[in-house]
């Protein structure tokens, strides 16, 4: 079964972000404005210390709704002088309507975080009538920070090829229920573009595609 959240009438008024976090990072740029992130480095999301400084931020940011997670991402698109811009995707159960969803977004290099927004849920695949949230749901105590690390190094390990690219780095993180994707991007050096790898496992670190 596959869900979309619907179109926010308050802020990002013409933009619909999927729960496959891909239109989120759209969202977060439309929003720029205000400078008031922090500045990042591309590989951002390669040094365990920052991982883990990140994975920290968004646990406290969540507070009690860490436990009634939908989706929870961190993308970077890198810029010039190694410098690059992250930005968040947090979906959690909303407290005043379980049916509804909230979405928090934020941007390293302009907004920083930005304001909650709850959306409501349109199913696209699968019966509406069979569909509950609550099934989506995950709590982040589920994957703690040690288990992450340890999926984001086996991907880097699966894919490291320094004879083949310039650089590589975690480009993507993606969390859902007992499910994290991770994607590593790197320069190749035959040609100078980039090229992506993808990584799926479970929670505990098992690789399901």
């Amino acid at each position: 079964m596959k869900k979309i959240l619907s179109y926010s009438l308050i802020l990002f008024t013409v933009l619909a972000v999927s729960s496959c976090g891909e239109l989120a990072k759209k969202a977060a740029k439309a929003a720029m404005g205000q400078t008031s992130g922090e500045s990042v480095e591309f590989n951002v999301l390669t040094q365990p210390q920052e991982l883990k400084k990140w994975y920290d931020k968004i646990a406290e940011k969540l507070g009690e709704s860490s436990s009634v997670m939908d989706e929870i991402s961190l993308n970077v698109n890198k810029l010039q002088d190694n410098k690059g811009d992250l930005l968040i995707n947090l979906v959690y159960q909303s407290k005043e309507d379980k049916h509804n969803v909230v979405q928090l977004l934020y941007s390293s290099e302009s907004i920083g975080w930005q304001v909650p927004i709850t959306k409501g849920i349109d199913v696209v695949i699968g019966d509406a009538e069979d569909f509950k949230l609550e099934d989506e749901l995950f709590d982040m105590k589920e994957i703690p920070y040690a288990n992450l690390q340890k999926i984001v190094n086996a991907a880097l390990e699966k894919y490291k090829d320094e004879a083949k690219y310039e650089y590589q780095y975690v480009e993507e993180i993606t969390i859902k229920k007992n499910r994290v994707d991770v994607t590593i991007s790197g320069k190749l050096k035959s040609n100078g573009l980039d090229k992506e790898k993808y990584y799926y496992t479970d929670f505990d670190g098992k690789e399901n595609r």
